[in-house]
């Protein structure tokens, strides 16, 4: 192949990376230089006026995971003001796209998600996130050594909270009783359903 034809393939590609650079430097340079030092309604103000609902739920999500550097948001006050301020249809969007963003994290920075929202109660959310998770890796097609690792690192997101930990072992072991003899791979109840319900 030739250099200009190698050349040519590759422009696609190219051209993809210099606008995904380019679009990232321009939301940073959109935030106000004093951003980090704003309150979390200014914050919050600011942002409402420059981005879409789901937009803005995604940036405000990866901003209170520590994801977006120099502009960090609190997550539970900012999301009241986003419910108090927005309609309907935009509280509507907003929503989805905050259950669209922890749906899409991987187990561990669920934990960490749920805490920062705080909107469920603790003892509910760990249970029910046990009982989802069995889902979880069927939807994935997940193996013994994935599962495995997902357990490893919510354990020690865990290490300071092990009643969260507790419960979300009695509800993923429920989960693994009831699906053993559907379609559920047996390596996987075998291995999870004698592991530890217990951080030691």
């Amino acid at each position: 192949m030739s250099f200009y034809r190698f050349f040519k393939s590759l422009m696609p590609s190219l051209l993809l990376a210099f606008f995904l650079i380019a679009c990232s430097k321009g939301d940073k340079s959109n935030l106000p230089e004093n951003f980090k030092s704003l309150s979390t309604d200014d914050k919050m103000a600011y942002l409402m006026d420059h981005m879409t609902p789901d937009s803005l739920a995604r940036f405000l999500c990866n901003s209170a995971m520590g994801k977006v550097y120099n502009s960090r948001i609190e997550l539970q006050p900012a999301m009241a003001y986003a419910y108090e301020h927005y309609n309907e249809d935009d509280q509507v969007a907003f929503a989805l796209a905050c259950e669209e963003y922890q749906q899409s994290l991987p187990l561990h920075e669920k934990v960490k998600f749920a805490k920062l929202a705080a909107t469920e109660d603790p003892d509910i959310m760990s249970y029910e996130l046990g009982l989802a998770y069995v889902g979880d890796i069927r939807e994935n097609h997940k193996d013994v050594a994935q599962v495995t690792e997902e357990i490893d690192k919510l354990t020690k997101e865990c290490r300071s909270d092990p009643d969260f930990y507790k419960r979300f072992m009695k509800g993923f072991k429920t989960a693994l009783r009831l699906d053993r003899h559907r379609d559920l791979d047996d390596k996987i109840y075998l291995k999870f359903i004698s592991y530890p319900d217990s951080i030691k």
